[in-house]
């Protein structure tokens, strides 16, 4: 039941990961959440879900703390992405049993996921290739778990509901494993932004964020 590393990117960006190894009534215990969080914590009915609720919000605090914020609470806004109250930072939380992961920017919107490599990928990768990645991603298990946590990662980030994992997030170059790095781009009407995403694995997961 511990904080299993914070690693600090650069000053302004710094990300967390916790791994669940005790029931989740001891993660409540560890965290003692506030009443609006403990209702939301009631509403989740599988005890491997309340486990990872509970572990991202104890990888958050602990980040937060490793930047000077000790007292602090977590809101959603109607997009359902989280936010701190009184603070202008930028949060974004993931799971996967038994990880949990959050990240913080000071500046900019962040997104964050983890996941691990599933025959499930396969199955579903029409559903969230673009055609333009079928030659890079299509049937190589690991690369079609990269490109879900980056696509997952950026529509953390983007906050907004209604954007297509298919045709509006779109990977364009992927640097793995020579260099623990890709590229994607939000496209949405005229708009067309780029980003750097890094990725870490931890034991048999993959991780990516935006830096």
């Amino acid at each position: 039941m511990a904080l299993t590393k914070i690693v600090k990117i650069n000053d302004k960006l710094s990300w967390a990961l916790w791994k669940i190894d005790v029931p989740w009534t001891d993660l409540l215990h560890l965290l003692q959440p506030n009443d609006e969080e403990y209702q939301l914590l009631l509403k989740i009915r599988h005890p491997q879900k309340k486990a990872e609720f509970l572990a991202g919000r104890l990888a958050l605090r602990d980040l937060l703390a490793s930047i000077g914020i000790h007292e602090f609470e977590m809101y959603k806004d109607s997009h359902g992405k989280p936010h701190i109250k009184k603070y202008s930072i930028h949060i974004s939380l993931a799971n996967s049993y038994p990880h949990a992961a959050a990240i913080v920017h000071l500046e900019s919107p962040v997104g964050i996921d983890i996941e691990k490599p599933s025959d499930k990928l396969i199955r579903v990768q029409h559903k969230f290739l673009h055609t333009s990645e079928w030659e890079i991603f299509s049937y190589d298990l690991e690369k079609l778990c990269l490109a879900w946590c980056a696509k997952e990662s950026l529509y953390k980030l983007h906050g907004r509901k209604n954007l297509s994992f298919k045709a509006n997030i779109l990977v364009q170059h992927l640097y793995y494993p020579k260099k623990p790095m890709l590229e994607a781009a939000i496209v949405v009407a005229d708009q067309h932004e780029m980003y750097t995403l890094h990725i870490v694995q931890e034991e048999n997961f993959f991780i990516t964020f935006n830096v």
